[in-house]
């Protein structure tokens, strides 16, 4: 799992650390990949206790997310001064003074730029507009002002134009990378061994390149980006194509680059003017970084293959590889959030496959278009959209994008709070996948079957369908699978009272939930976690907590799990006023459409709440609310909370009736039969009379109690 790979790099950082001092150096960040910036985001927010220095260069224009850390120190690299530039320029020259009108068109062209400094001193050492005397660096004649070079550029090029062989040498390695081969270089160029150790020699002497390696199996890179630049920027556009055609002619003969690094070979074709093998090639890569969770590289790859597409003519292949790209575009930005631009790729996708007919692809389109409006609450539009969904892959004959179907109705029938028919819809799904072993499909709706199994209070076939999920996310992957399993186990562990083992699941599933960048999930593992603490008495930590989930709410979209988020912050809290809005927020939020798990889980809290606040009009009336949104029935669990809820606020209303106490022990032993043991105590103490005091002050008391269960 790629979390697990970013955790263990970070890993060996640390005990690094423990044994000597560790120094990390990141060059030019403002180029870096999102890969390796989480590694960076991983790593230095964690590195204050450690004996880690991280130096970082970058250009103003990026902006680093660790500048705010308390142990991070920016350091702005001015422009140097007058005496800099001469201190610099005399230890180039080995102390030597250069002569002075030499010297101050250095420090005019310069303008204190350090690398300028010192690429325009060499170019004039190189130039023979200078010769060395005994003590000092003395003028060759006269010195023309367009003598030494105004630019970086020109000082580059200057120094470049030493030989024809050295320049091409550096124009094709510009074309290949900031990195190359020699292997690759002597591929592309026409020139003869002796001519290409000469030029690269000559470049390494230079110091415009740094080589690894032995000279027959070396390596080389660039001294600095703005050389690379500067020789790839002096080719006539017409080489470049013929270079990165080279290029790209020689890396499809290599299996490994075509396998493991599909996007150097698009970028080639890309360059070379090969429109539809670029797209190609970008489409493959696409889908190697969205299987491996890399999702932002995913984006950036369907985005350049999409561009690709661009230069070519209308066709069956080019509609072809438009859909798959858009269709993979909008599952990286549903992945990571991103609703809108995600739903904004579908459109343009429908029109593409509707225009050319294509049901396939219409199926996946209204399957993925209803999966984002489930966590946005669109309880009729996800139902249309997994119903097109299902009657296209019936039309096409797509027995895996039925199955997929299936488990989108399980979905909306899930999210309007039909358990049972969602319950059914889920089961189908698992059939059909395991029959066809679909295992993509069975990891995704399996972990569906385990939440319709938890709300039917069959907490052991859940239990089991979440292991079946995690033990299938280790073979076959779908980190989304694990974020559910582990979320389903985490609430019915809580609801067992074994609080390691729920901790535990969460822990995991936000771990999980790195390994995609689904930050929806994050409130509903905090959401464990801060109950686990109240339950604990650390009320103050479990605030902490459910603020940090309530900010990630907002910035995620508050339909996921906002209403989870405010419950649980009213049961936490001590402060009346707090309490309250908690509350009333999160009752408009549920009013504007949320998943179904924010009913379920929000009126469960509000009645606890009401119960400990000896409100019990107000722990009916959240009671009525649940059946409100889902009718009787809807599932044993709503139906028991309801019951509990209605019986303890009639306990405290009216004392110890018959009935009541009838009805809290006939509760207490479903409670116990079905493992809700977090609900028992109340119903134990509540329904059994006390020497010295009558049913009603017990219920008062145990209301009191009943806010540090779980749930």
């Amino acid at each position: 799992m790629k979390d697990a790979t970013l955790r263990a790099i970070a890993g060996q950082f640390f005990a690094f650390s423990a044994r000597q001092p560790v120094l990390l150096i990141v060059e030019d960040a403002h180029w870096i990949d999102p890969t390796t910036q989480e590694v960076l985001d991983m790593l230095l927010p964690n590195i204050a206790d450690k004996r880690v220095l991280v130096a970082a260069t970058y250009r103003p224009e990026y902006r680093p997310p660790w500048s705010g850390l308390a142990h991070a120190l920016t350091l702005p690299v001015v422009r140097l001064s007058r005496r800099d530039v001469v201190l610099m320029t005399e230890k180039m020259v080995g102390g030597k003074p250069l002569a002075r009108e030499v010297l101050e068109q250095i420090i005019a062209k310069t303008d204190g730029i350090p690398l300028f400094v010192e690429e325009l001193t060499k170019t004039v050492l190189e130039s023979g507009l200078i010769v060395e005397t005994e003590d000092s660096y003395r003028v060759s004649g006269s010195l023309p002002e367009m003598a030494i070079p105004a630019t970086l550029q020109d000082s580059l090029m200057a120094r470049l134009d030493g030989a024809a062989s050295m320049r091409e040498v550096a124009q094709v390695g510009a074309c290949i990378g900031r990195r190359f081969s020699r292997e690759l270089l002597a591929a592309v160029l026409a020139l003869d061994e002796t001519t290409l150790s000469a030029a690269l020699r000559q470049l390494e002497a230079g110091g415009l390149l740094f080589r690894t390696g032995t000279p027959k199996s070396a390596s080389y890179v660039f001294k600095h980006a703005l050389v690379q630049d500067a020789a790839y920027d002096s080719l006539l556009k017409s080489r470049r194509k013929r270079f990165h055609a080279r290029i790209a002619e020689f890396l499809t003969k290599s299996s490994d680059v075509v396998a493991s690094a599909p996007e150097v070979l698009a970028h080639h074709c890309m360059e070379a003017g090969e429109f539809e093998r670029a797209a190609s090639h970008w489409c493959e890569a696409a889908e190697r970084a969205g299987a491996r969770y890399a999702n932002l590289e995913a984006i950036a790859h369907c985005r350049n293959g999409l561009t690709a597409l661009s230069h070519l003519p209308p066709g069956a292949q080019r509609t072809s590889m438009e859909l798959v790209l858009r269709i993979g575009l909008a599952a990286g930005l549903r992945i990571t959030d991103r609703h809108s631009e995600a739903l904004a790729e579908l459109g343009a996708a429908e029109v593409v496959a509707t225009e050319s007919e294509r049901p396939l692809e219409l199926s996946r389109i209204h399957n993925m278009r209803g999966n984002i409006y489930y966590p946005l609450g669109k309880i009729e539009s996800c139902f249309a959209e997994h119903e097109a969904a299902w009657e296209f892959a019936k039309k096409a004959g797509s027995t895996e994008d039925e199955a997929r179907a299936l488990g989108g109705l399980g979905d909306a029938h899930f999210l309007a709070g039909r358990i049972q028919q969602a319950h059914q819809c889920f089961e189908d799904c698992v059939a059909l996948a395991r029959a066809h072993r679909l295992l993509l499909t069975e990891v995704a709706y399996l972990p569906m079957r385990a939440v319709t199994n938890m709300y039917c209070l069959r907490f052991n076939e859940s239990l089991d369908d979440c292991n079946s999920v995690i033990d299938l996310v280790t073979r076959v992957g779908h980190a989304r699978g694990e974020l559910i399993s582990r979320s389903t186990s985490s609430w019915i562990l809580l609801d067992r009272c074994e609080f390691p083992q729920a901790e535990q699941h969460a822990r995991k599933g936000l771990e999980a939930v790195e390994a995609i960048g689904a930050r929806r999930f994050i409130p509903l593992f905090n959401d464990v976690i801060a109950r686990i603490r109240l339950n604990a008495g650390d009320a103050a930590g479990a605030l902490e907590l459910l603020e940090d989930s309530w900010n990630v709410s907002r910035e995620a979209g508050v339909a996921f799990a906002g209403p989870v988020v405010l419950g649980a912050v009213a049961l936490a809290t001590t402060d009346p006023g707090r309490r309250f809005e908690a509350l009333r927020r999160g009752e408009a939020i549920l009013r504007e459409g949320c998943a179904s798990h924010n009913h379920f889980r929000f009126y469960r809290d509000a009645i606890e709440v009401s119960l400990r606040e000896r409100l019990w009009d107000a722990a009916d009336s959240y009671a009525n609310e649940l059946e409100r949104c889902f009718g009787t029935k809807a599932s044993p669990w709503s139906d028991f909370f309801m019951a509990r809820g209605r019986a303890l606020a009639a306990a405290g209303r009216r004392g110890p009736e018959e009935a009541v106490v009838a009805q809290l022990r006939q509760l207490r032993e479903y409670a116990r039969d079905h493992g809700i043991l977090a609900a028992v105590p109340g119903l134990d103490e509540a329904s059994e009379p006390v020497a010295g005091g009558d049913l009603k002050e017990r219920a008062n008391v145990v209301s009191m109690k009943v806010v540090s269960i779980p749930g």
